[in-house]
């Protein structure tokens, strides 16, 4: 079992455990392995990598979410699923983003009607794993199609097109967030 934590990029909270003998728990199910740990430094995103036999023993899902629970005296790692993650990001209403602005060549992004622009942070830090998703504000939805940012030097955030922030009742600026990652739902100004 691999798990790559420090990542200075990453917009979640960071935590470290030291290499060797770990007890994996989830529901009623243990299962003993020895823990390989290595700091990312310029990645973006902690993973925990576990073999195939752990993972179906376990009934974990591929690049799904987790809550970790750590008991240092122990060293038993407590899994939880977690696919809801709420965050305040950044919403843009624009046909356009700039990625790679200080490079030499900076990339332009055009936003199309029926599309959504996710920053690289803004796809960690929500645990965006699909291609599509449903925004949802209020009453009114809307299915789109996600581009997926690749500039890892840029604060997280969603932009949209006018006429989707029209049709949903956006305005631009910094809003709390809630993506459902079993659903793909996305809730701008979620309720409690």
């Amino acid at each position: 079992m691999e798990l790559l934590t420090g990542c200075g990029g990453s917009p979640l909270p960071s935590f470290s455990i030291a290499s060797g003998p770990v007890t994996l728990r989830r529901r009623n199910t243990a299962v003993n392995v020895n823990l390989e740990s290595t700091e990312g430094g310029e990645c973006i995103e902690q993973t925990l990598s576990v073999g195939r036999k752990v993972a179906q023993r376990l009934m974990l899902r591929d690049l799904r979410r987790y809550r970790v629970e750590f008991d240092r005296e122990t060293r038993v790692m407590r899994l939880f699923s977690k696919p809801i993650t709420r965050v305040r990001l950044f919403l843009g209403v624009d046909t356009q983003v700039v990625e790679d602005r200080e490079g030499t060549n900076p990339k332009i992004i055009t936003i199309r009607d029926g599309q959504v622009f996710i920053s690289a942070i803004g796809q960690v830090a929500f645990g965006v794993i699909s291609d599509r998703l449903l925004i949802k504000h209020g009453l009114d939805s809307k299915r789109l199609r996600i581009l997926r940012g690749q500039d890892i030097f840029i604060s997280p955030f969603i932009q949209v097109t006018p006429q989707t922030a029209k049709q949903l009742g956006l305005t631009e600026g910094n809003v709390l967030m809630e993506f459902n990652q079993n659903t793909s739902i996305l809730r701008i100004n979620p309720g409690k």
